[in-house]
């Protein structure tokens, strides 16, 4: 649908489908016509689930599952090294779209959080009183140069915020059965950051690489 400014104008149109991850909450575009049918329930077991909407799913990702399998096994530690890169940098494409839409996209302001507006609002506030209580000048004008600091905090650190609460934790979570090293992960940013990825300036592989070397998660593969 259209819409200016967020205000939704004209019909309408489905122009994607999109499978969103139940682990992770991860949305991408899918093919619809790969299901038997969709249901609108989501009362189902997951076996229910597949028998009603997606019967030979096992075969459709036959080659993805066994892939699965063996980075389980063993990581990929025997894969050849351009195998492995490409498979590293898989995550890193899929969650180009969300960096992209929510830090230099329509809704990077959305992602300010409610905390910067209401600081905002009371340095301005404060301010105010200050000019209007000419008593308590001082103590209005420090209030809100307090706030207004803090606002400024959250306009000047809201995308390292946003990244390492919404992006590294997905890569971690996708990264961690093939157990990068540091060199690789630097390999896959030097990839991208040439191809102009946005995703490629805001990930610092020192970070990504403590987590995922800290991380106690177990990915379960089926």
């Amino acid at each position: 649908m259209n819409h200016i400014y967020f205000i939704p104008i004209g019909r309408k149109e489905i122009v994607a489908y999109r499978g969103i991850c139940q682990q992770c909450g991860y949305a991408i575009n899918t093919d619809l016509h790969k299901y038997q049918t969709v249901v609108k329930s989501s009362t189902y077991e997951l076996p229910n689930l597949l028998r009603e909407t997606f019967p030979n799913i096992t075969e459709y990702y036959a080659d993805r599952l066994e892939l699965e399998k063996q980075l389980k096994r063993d990581g990929g530690a025997f894969m050849p090294r351009e195998e492995r890169i490409n498979l590293i940098l898989e995550p890193f494409l899929l969650m180009e779209r969300d960096v992209g839409e929510n830090l230099l996209g329509e809704t990077k302001f959305e992602n300010l959080g409610i905390n910067s507006y209401i600081s905002l609002g009371l340095a301005i506030t404060f301010l105010l009183f200050a000019c209007i209580f000419l008593n308590l000048t001082i103590i209005f004008f420090l209030l809100s140069l307090g706030a207004f600091i803090y606002w400024l905090y959250q306009l000047f650190t809201y995308k390292s915020r946003w990244v390492e609460a919404k992006i590294y934790p997905k890569l971690v979570r996708a990264l961690k059965v093939i157990r990068p090293s540091k060199e690789e992960l630097s390999e896959c940013l030097k990839r991208l950051s040439p191809r102009m990825y946005h995703i490629s300036k805001f990930v610092k592989v020192e970070r990504l690489h403590t987590q995922l070397t800290q991380s106690p998660f177990q990915p379960k593969v089926l």
